[in-house]
């Protein structure tokens, strides 16, 4: 074979081989299109509908509890909004306006109702003039499971109501209080449709917020603090 011919054999080899590696990375490529494709026509499927709270029907209990007895009182809800994709609670924030606490006992005189409000305003509690509201932040849900719980010992009748007696969620969030944040999960009954319609009672260690008064000696006052709340929700458009 002359020379002439061996390099033409050799460019017309190396041109075979380049045009059949490019083939195989071209269809490669078209999987990959199509894989990329059907990835964003799922996200595009996954809607996020947004419920936004009736904070002017929206109610909350608090209660807390010592040797002597026990506390009831009432919080507004400032702002909320659920994000719901699928038919599951992916996300949502509540904003609870800690100006707003008011005692509820019975039997207590508006000027012991105004000292107690002002001790739970104070330092010792929350600290409402640094710290004014308490968020609520939600980060995802399961179906509830498990046996239904007893109301906790300590909660009285008046937030009876409150307490999930039959959940069908278990909702994970983030509580912050006083600028300290903690992974909570609470039960919540929830009925979804154009609507959202939910109860959800919160139980939570005051001490890991900084809520210490009488925490450090042989304490009379109960660390758990428990929230019951009550709202409806409209979906806005997008």
């Amino acid at each position: 074979m002359k020379m002439n011919d061996i390099k033409l054999f050799v460019l017309a080899l190396v041109t075979g081989l380049f045009i059949a590696s490019c083939d195989d990375k071209g269809g490669s490529g078209g999987d990959d299109a199509t894989t990329e494709t059907e990835v964003v026509e799922d996200e595009v499927a996954a809607t996020v509908d947004t419920f936004h709270v009736a904070t002017d029907g929206a109610a909350i209990r608090w209660t807390a509890s010592k040797e002597e007895g026990t506390h009831i009182g009432s919080l507004n809800l400032s702002s909320g909004s659920i994000e719901v994709v699928d038919g599951s609670i992916t996300g949502g924030r509540a904003n609870i306006d800690l100006s707003s606490i008011k005692v509820m006992d019975e039997g207590l005189d508006e000027e012991t109702k105004g000292k107690l409000t002002g001790h739970l305003s104070s330092e010792d509690f929350f600290n409402i003039a640094e710290f004014p509201s308490i968020t609520v932040t939600i980060v995802g849900s399961e179906a509830y499971s498990g046996t239904v719980e007893t109301i906790p010992e300590g909660v009285p009748e008046q937030l009876g109501e409150y307490f999930v007696a039959s959940p069908t969620h278990n909702i994970m969030a983030v509580l912050n209080i006083k600028g300290e944040e903690h992974e909570i999960s609470f039960p919540a009954s929830i009925k979804l449709g154009d609507g959202l319609d939910a109860i959800a009672f919160i139980s939570f260690d005051r001490r890991d917020y900084g809520l210490r008064f009488m925490s450090d000696t042989e304490a009379t006052v109960n660390p758990t603090i428990h929230l019951g709340l009550k709202f409806s929700a409209v979906k806005r458009p997008s």
